[in-house]
């Protein structure tokens, strides 16, 4: 007798809790509440990102984040000039902290220390000079 396999699929709560997560710019716990988890469950992001449920639409959201945030960083040079500067970053910065969140990569900043003249060269990139 041959055995079904069958995977467990992501719920309409563990999908609305993913769609929050992009659209609120990655705080999960928020997300989670948002979707109706309890306060105590959304203490425990891992309770959401870490079931094996929801892996295949990660993998969805991650792919579509990535190709988002390359869209964000080709139209900057090109957007700089009608838009703010820290819009533009802050936009940029969201949509990688929420990839990061969701394939499980530390989203702390990092301080990295450059020297005047790495920093004059990143700020002409920037400005597409």
């Amino acid at each position: 007798m041959n055995k079904k396999t069958t995977s467990k699929k992501a719920s309409v709560r563990q999908k609305a809790a993913l769609t929050n997560l992009v659209a609120n710019g990655g705080n999960v716990a928020k997300a989670m509440r948002d979707a109706g988890y309890s306060p105590a469950t959304a203490r425990t992001p891992k309770k959401l990102l870490g079931a094996s449920s929801i892996s295949s639409e990660i993998l969805i959201i991650a792919e579509l984040l990535k190709e988002e945030r390359k869209r964000a960083l080709s139209n900057l040079s090109k957007k700089i000039k009608d838009a703010k500067y820290g819009d533009l970053v802050d936009a940029t910065y969201k949509i990688t902290k929420t990839l990061n969140l969701i394939e499980g990569k530390p989203t702390e900043k990092i301080e990295v220390a450059l020297g005047d003249e790495r920093k004059a060269d990143l700020y002409r990139i920037l400005l597409g000079e």
